[in-house]
């Protein structure tokens, strides 16, 4: 709420030299905050109103308080000095004092916020019938400036103020410093505890006392009893009343089980001991006034015995198995103990038994990405897997929870309690069932790591610079957010990168891990993100195969291995040289394949359409093919117009056929069917690649120059348009003869899926 200031009643007289601190500020020491409406400037003497205070002889001071009309709300007293007179058209936020300058300032006259409110409660004038004299008026703004000056030359007008207020002022000042040091705002009576056998009694010998130490009546307050106990008239450990003019006493209470109660008593609904603030700005003085602010306070009792049982708690660990695989049984183990803040801090024995307790262990799946964070309770609709109950017989006896096999990756918790519920009843009575973990603990959380999967497709491109090895990489399996975990919990920040590597194994080495270590490796190491999606065209430039000094590939085999450190969300994965799939191999003096690419008829020139059936024809020119061996020959489609191959559901297009030559001069076929409505006025070019039975690569052939495997599609196109799409479910006659590995050359295709 804005607060309009007015000004003071009087005008002040000129300055004396060499008292600048007081050239304006002595004169304005008093300030009404006016709360609801707003006040014109007033006359000097102005009827109705006056100031209450005493003037400094020989000054142009005035310390003391100027009340308002009749009625108006609570004046303030000004804490600038040298600061001009507020003004009524000037509107102000009123707040709360929270800090207090630094000044020096004799010890008697030292004051804090909360002994500087007590005094202004007691001794600023509020009305004009007020009982109190102008000395104490002038005291409150004597002091108000001495402790709470704020001005640019703040403790220069402390200084002047110290050596100008007269000596009756100062010692009425001193006066009510010490009173406000001796009794404070409030006298808060913790009260005392009577018991018999420890087993009942009362409370009483409490209230609250003003300044003067008399008991002040009418406030409430509650008492709660901390510990095994309750009060007999209500059945809990809470009880609530009013304050008397008188001390309270006999407030009957009894014990429920055992060990050591205080009772805390809460006073409510009592004046608070601030200050209020508001600052005008503009070079016009802020003040401090009293706010009706109220609060409360807790004052604790001392402890006492009553006869005590025991609180049964613990401490649980997963740390030798925080982070698991899937499939691994998720376990967790608790050392049991009594609370050693709780009775006499011991377990519980009773004629040489110790009391058995019944510990609850739950185990909850928090979420598949991150770890939870700590709370006191189970969040609502959170995921229990499995509840199990062990029973301790003592203290320092492990035990060990299981919950079987995790039912899927992710994070999980551990929550131990002790409930009344699932206590023997013989032994109830003497078990404090209250113990719970909180959810989420760091020592009581496992990670079930998420197994990731890679699936590849292993190609080669021939170039006019030389036969490359590329790699399409599909990661899946990752939690969905990897890798952007940056640790919580005591689990560590995701791993960002998953590598590829090229290894070559000449003719003659055997492709075993035994042999790893001699192969060479082939060029650069490729990382591409940890992260679930598609990575086409893996490689570098550096990844190409070796040629000898006669300019033909050197025989032997490359190996494509993938690798994954693993992190705490995810298992590491490692591709081995002995996957078949992600090898590929060259031969010295393999097949040259030699490739006839036509329409069902022999044409050269097709006219698109939805069912566009294409015939490859396959021969060995070096008549290299072994007859009774059965080999596999693979077509791709290569778009000469767009530079891409032709793609079916995200992926190359891809017919297989099988063939067997009887001699080495047959030639295979391979056959597809295609829907090329919207390829007109383009050329496509057939990529062979010849396998043997063991899946090895034999022979490629890949030239997009080459006329022999080329077809056109002419203009005309009466299909509608659309995407250039091969046919689901293609017929892909396999019609015998021929293979292809070319000599020095050659490329292989394989696919793989690797699980961890």
């Amino acid at each position: 709420m804005s607060i309009p200031m007015t000004t003071h009643a009087q005008d002040a007289p000129r300055a004396t030299k060499g008292r600048l601190a007081y050239r304006l500020a002595l004169a304005l020491t008093a300030l009404a905050l006016i709360f609801v409406g707003s006040l014109s400037a007033l006359p000097a003497h102005a009827a109705g109103s006056w100031v209450r205070g005493v003037p400094i002889g020989g000054s142009v001071g005035w310390l003391g308080t100027w009340i308002p009309y009749q009625g108006q709300p609570t004046p303030g007293l000004c804490i600038q000095a040298d600061a001009v007179n507020p003004s009524a058209a000037v509107a102000v936020t009123p707040g709360e004092l929270t800090s207090q300058p630094g000044l020096s300032r004799p010890a008697d006259l030292s004051v804090d916020i909360a002994q500087m409110a007590y005094i202004m409660k007691w001794y600023t004038p509020t009305s004009l019938e007020f009982s109190n004299t102008d000395v104490d008026a002038a005291a409150t703004g004597f002091l108000a400036h001495v402790n709470f000056e704020n001005s640019p030359r703040a403790q220069a007008n402390v200084n002047e103020l110290l050596q100008l207020t007269p000596a009756n002022i100062q010692n009425r000042a001193r006066q009510m410093v010490a009173e406000a040091k001796a009794a404070g705002v409030v006298g808060w009576q913790a009260g005392e505890p009577e018991t018999t056998n420890h087993m009942y009694g009362t409370i009483g010998g409490f209230g609250l006392t003003n300044a003067n130490g008399s008991f002040i009546a009418g406030y409430p307050y509650t008492i709660t009893l901390n510990g095994p106990a309750v009060f007999d008239e209500t059945g809990t450990n809470t009880y609530t009343g009013t304050t008397a003019s008188t001390l309270i006493n006999g407030i009957k209470w009894h014990s429920t089980a055992n060990g050591k109660v205080f009772a805390n008593i809460t006073y409510s609904n009592v004046p608070a001991p601030v200050l209020g603030y508001a600052s005008p700005g503009g070079g016009r003085q802020d003040v401090i006034f009293d706010i009706h602010k109220v609060t409360s306070k807790t004052v604790q009792s001392p402890t006492w015995d009553v006869i005590f049982d025991f609180r049964p708690q613990g401490l649980s660990n997963v740390d030798t198995a925080k982070v698991i695989d899937s499939g691994a049984e998720l376990t967790d183990t608790f050392t049991p103990n009594a609370d050693p803040n709780y009775g006499d801090g011991k377990w519980l024995n009773i004629d040489g038994t110790n009391v058995p307790v019944n510990y609850r262990a739950s185990l909850y799946y928090i979420d598949p990405l991150a770890p939870a964070e700590q709370s006191d309770t189970v969040p609502e609709g959170a995921e229990l897997i499995k509840s199990v109950i062990l029973k301790a017989n003592g203290p320092e006896t492990v035990l060990t929870a299981s919950a079987g096999a995790a039912p899927k990756d992710g994070f999980y918790t551990w929550v131990w309690e002790v409930k009344a519920d699932d206590q023997d009843a013989e032994w109830s009575k003497y078990i404090k069932a209250d113990f719970v973990d909180d959810y989420g603990m760091a020592d009581e959380t496992t990670s079930v790591r998420h197994p990731a999967q890679i699936d590849s497709k292993l190609s080669v491109r021939d170039t006019k610079a030389g036969t490359y090895l590329v790699d399409d990489v599909f990661v899946t399996g990752m939690p969905s957010d990897h890798p952007n975990f940056e640790g919580a919990a005591g689990f560590k920040a995701d791993e960002k990168l998953i590598s590829h590597e090229v290894l070559f194994f000449p003719a003659g080495l055997k492709v075993t891990e035994a042999n790893r270590d001699k192969a060479e490796k082939i060029g650069q190491t490729v990382t591409i993100p940890a992260k679930n999606g598609v990575y086409p065209s893996v490689g570098d430039t550096s990844w190409i195969a070796k040629k000898g000094a006669d300019g033909k590939l050197v025989a032997g085999t490359y190996v494509f291995i993938s690798t994954f450190a693993g992190d705490d969300r995810v298992t590491p994965l490692a591709t081995s040289v002995e996957d078949v799939t992600e090898q590929f191999t060259i031969t010295a003096d393999g097949p040259k394949l030699k490739t006839t690419f036509t329409g069902e008829n022999g044409e050269k020139t097709l006219k698109p359409g939805k069912d566009t059936k294409l015939v490859d024809k396959v021969c060995d020119a070096n008549e290299k093919l072994v007859p009774g061996t059965e080999y596999t020959l693979r077509l791709k489609v290569h778009n000469k117009t767009t530079g891409k191959m032709v793609m079916v559901d995200g992926t190359e297009y891809e017919a297989t056929a099988k063939f067997t030559p009887n001699t080495p001069q047959d030639c295979g076929k391979v056959v597809a069917n295609l829907d090329t409505t919207g390829m007109a006025n383009t050329e496509l070019v057939a990529f062979e690649y010849v396998y043997d039975a063991n899946g090895q690569l034999v022979g490629t052939h890949t030239d997009a120059g080459d006329a022999d495997q080329t077809i056109k599609l002419a203009a005309a196109d009466n299909s509608g348009g659309g995407s250039a799409l091969a046919k689901t479910g293609a017929n892909l006659a396999p019609l015998g003869v021929a293979t292809l590995l070319a000599a020095g050359g050659a490329a292989a295709l394989v696919a793989k899926r690797r699980k961890n």
